[in-house]
């Protein structure tokens, strides 16, 4: 039951950093640019955030990531040596 906790702990992290990294940074980095550009005076704040977004957009996504994927391979390790796998 461990072991099905951790590879699930695995599959949400590496869902949670596709779904913030590309979705919320990326995809929504370039609608905010586009939003600032379109505006009647052009907000220089919406682009330069929408940019900052698209710059970290790899390092949220992986950081995120990792908060869940470094518990659930804890998880399997802990059971693996404890039956002795490795």
């Amino acid at each position: 039951m461990k072991c099905f906790i951790g590879v699930l702990l695995i599959i949400a992290g590496v869902l949670l950093g596709f779904y913030v990294g590309l979705y919320l940074c990326f995809y929504c980095g370039i609608l905010q640019i586009v939003n600032g550009l379109q505006t009647d005076p052009i907000s220089g704040r919406e682009i330069a955030m929408g940019a900052v977004k698209i710059m970290c957009f790899a390092l949220t996504g992986v950081i995120s990531a990792f908060m869940l994927i470094s518990p659930g391979m804890a998880i399997i390790e802990s059971v693996a040596r404890r039956k002795g796998w490795w």
